[in-house]
């Protein structure tokens, strides 16, 4: 399990644990915790009725389709899918697909987020249109927060100023934060940036060191831990808008198309989203085309036009956007 994550069971009866992986040899993005060979179900199959109680249905996510095929046909029982990521054959290899498509054969049911990702998993992963349920990646309950001032009291923040908030994994080249830092200098006055990275300040690499060295005064670290999702409302409620930036990095199996077409699958978006908080959006497909549909936030077309974007947010538009996330979170997240 890994730490400075919340990893508590996350409902009654759920049962969080851990099982042995070898990695040895096996490239990073392989997270399986069975060495591939050429038949597994009869290879593993007194390692499974050794390890595992017998169940009723095995749900695999993202590459663990591959554990959850064996186990399903080892124990003969029902399985499915949850894609979060999409890997595509054109990044990564024939072999490489055609393992999860061999084990996506039998699926019961698939679980992705959006039209367009759902198409994109069908094709690379050769699962019936018809097996595809589509759920965003969303909390149940739309949860308003107060306004607080914490963030602005510690930071040194002005009551009178705006945050912008940046939640999530910052330390990753993808997240777009070194694109972003040198257009603080052009944020309109009164708007100050906070990061807040999800594993904790000492997991952001070299950024403070950037921020000192650029003297990017209007950008300050959160101060807070890794928090929980019942912990969220405390950092959101002091945020104004968030930001949401996805840079795709071809070349990079997991960061290119699947966040160039990465839809309604963004955690941090549906976070906001789920306690009012307006977003500032990069161009990532379904989710930029909702925004603008339903008048969420703004949708910036390169990095250079975000200053720009928090100039056109005054008073009048993050109050209508408030309550138009509320109603957009009920009727097509929660």
């Amino acid at each position: 399990l890994r730490p400075g994550i919340d990893q508590e069971a996350p409902a009654k009866g759920v049962e969080v644990f851990a099982l042995p992986i070898d990695r040895t040899g096996l490239p990073d993005y392989t997270v399986i915790f069975l060495t591939p060979t050429e038949d597994p179900v009869a290879d593993y199959q007194s390692l499974i009725k050794e390890k595992l109680p017998e169940y009723d249905l095995i749900i695999g996510v993202d590459r663990g389709i591959v554990e959850a095929s064996i186990i399903a046909k080892i124990q003969g029982k029902p399985y499915g899918l949850i894609s979060y990521e999409i890997w595509f054959e054109r990044e990564t290899s024939a072999d490489f697909k055609n393992k999860e498509r061999e084990a996506c054969r039998d699926v019961s049911f698939a679980v992705c987020q959006d039209r367009i990702r759902s198409s994109l998993l069908s094709l690379e992963n050769d699962i019936s249109p018809e097996l595809i349920i589509e759920l965003p990646v969303a909390a149940r309950n739309y949860c308003p927060v107060e306004k607080n001032f914490e963030l602005h009291d510690i930071l040194g923040i002005s009551r009178e100023d705006k945050i912008a908030l940046y939640l999530g994994d910052l330390a990753s080249a993808w997240s777009g934060i070194y694109e972003i830092l040198p257009h603080t200098l052009s944020f309109p006055a009164g708007w100050h940036l906070v990061l807040h990275h999800r594993y904790g300040r000492e997991h952001l690499n070299q950024i403070p060191e950037i921020i000192e060295r650029e003297n990017y005064s209007n950008v300050k670290l959160s101060p807070y831990p890794p928090l929980s999702f019942d912990d969220m409302p405390r950092l959101l409620g002091n945020a104004d808008v968030g930001f949401v930036h996805y840079l795709p990095l071809p070349g990079n199996i997991t960061a290119n198309d699947n966040l160039r077409f990465i839809g309604m699958a963004s955690g941090k978006a549906s976070t906001y989203l789920q306690h009012g908080v307006p977003l500032l959006i990069n161009e990532i497909g379904e989710l930029s085309t909702r925004v603008r549909e339903f008048h969420l936030g703004e949708v910036v077309e390169s990095f250079a036009d975000i200053p720009k974007g928090l100039s056109s947010l005054d008073e009048v538009d993050l109050s209508v956007m408030q309550k138009n996330c509320k109603r957009f979170f009920e009727h097509h997240l929660s």
